[in-house]
């Protein structure tokens, strides 16, 4: 009688155990899944953030060049940080690694490719003391707001664009701008970064340059 009942009893406490053990087991997976859609959650709201906290195209496609998978959508402007640049406006890009000062450039292009990166074609002004001379050493400057002209083109990240800055393209024949009334750089010379060596720019040239630039009267 006695052995009967401990049976019973056990077979009880071992129903209660299988009882527990599967209430566990579902606590643990609703866990689980509760776990799991937040990170799927937080994982889309972060997806989200930094797909809208780039850099964004502006307005209608100009153009489309190339094929596949080096198709290209060109744009006239593109929105960053607040920030709207268009087509030959004269910016900072951030510095290349191993650099300390930012790159001074105009914009010349902008594009997006077929995976979605929206990029800049940038002219690139040299300043001095990165322009290397063919007889060895670099270049020197009279002014340290002086920048060279050059043709060098390079492509970079729309969102390395750092913001806005003014260049003045002043002819040597003529005297530097008040740095006080018309802050900015300077550009006097042209710069061949394949031969190395500078040339004077004219008025001519100037206004090549920097179309868009009203000089004071003399």
């Amino acid at each position: 009688m006695v052995g009967r009942r401990a049976t019973e009893k056990t077979e009880v406490q071992d129903d209660d155990n299988r009882g527990k053990s599967k209430k566990t087991k579902v606590l643990n997976e609703t866990e689980e899944r509760r776990t799991d859609e937040q990170h799927n959650y937080h994982s889309e709201d972060d997806q989200e953030f930094e797909e809208g906290d780039g850099a964004q195209p502006i307005g209608e496609v100009l153009r489309v060049s190339n094929d596949g998978v080096e198709k290209k959508k060109h744009f006239k402007a593109f929105e960053f940080d607040r920030n709207r640049f268009e087509l030959e406006d004269t910016v900072l890009v951030a510095p290349e690694e191993g650099k300390v000062k930012p790159s001074v450039t105009i914009i010349k292009d902008i594009f997006q490719t077929e995976g979605g990166s929206l990029m800049v074609c940038t002219q690139r002004f040299y300043r001095p003391e990165e322009a290397k001379n063919k007889a060895g050493g670099t270049w020197e400057s009279r002014d340290a707001r002086e920048l060279f002209y050059s043709y060098h083109l390079d492509e970079v990240p729309a969102n390395a664009v750092m913001h806005k800055c003014m260049i003045h393209c002043v002819p040597l024949h003529k005297p530097l701008l008040d740095r006080r009334q018309h802050p900015g750089f300077i550009v006097r010379k042209f710069y061949d970064y394949v031969e190395q060596q500078v040339q004077n720019l004219t008025d001519k040239e100037c206004k090549y340059v920097l179309p868009d630039q009203h000089l004071p009267k003399e």
